[in-house]
């Protein structure tokens, strides 16, 4: 099994656009299945930020849109896709000071949520 939780800093990136995202998330994909053709493959959703690091970051206020992309991109691609977005949006005490990272007390709630949204619970 592979998750990823990948964009944040793609989206925070001057030359980065949600197409180029896209496309280098599928190579990735599909290197992945070429090498592992057996690997079930999770994608989650992008966390989000704090109202206040949007304010000095705006560019993050993509973070939606982005989301929006790998739903399509995991059903174009027949992957499983997690939404843990609402996740850190409903517990926002569990980011760091910057209002972009997450404290270490947020590891263990993720982890219940990709448990409950996938396979794993069968190998543990």
């Amino acid at each position: 099994m592979f998750f990823f939780e990948l964009g944040l800093n793609d989206i925070s990136h001057p030359d980065s656009t949600l197409d180029a995202y896209i496309l280098s998330y599928e190579k990735l994909i599909d290197s992945i299945r070429l090498q592992l053709p057996n690997t079930q493959i999770y994608v989650c959703s992008i966390f989000p930020v704090t109202d206040e690091a949007l304010k000095e970051n705006p560019e993050l206020s993509q973070i939606e849109t982005y989301n929006a992309a790998l739903v399509e991109m995991a059903a174009r691609k027949n992957i499983h896709y997690i939404n843990t977005y609402p996740l850190l949006k409903n517990n926002p005490q569990y980011h760091e000071q910057d209002g972009i990272h997450v404290i270490r007390e947020f590891y263990p709630l993720w982890l219940d949520t990709l448990v409950d949204n996938s396979n794993l619970k069968n190998l543990l």
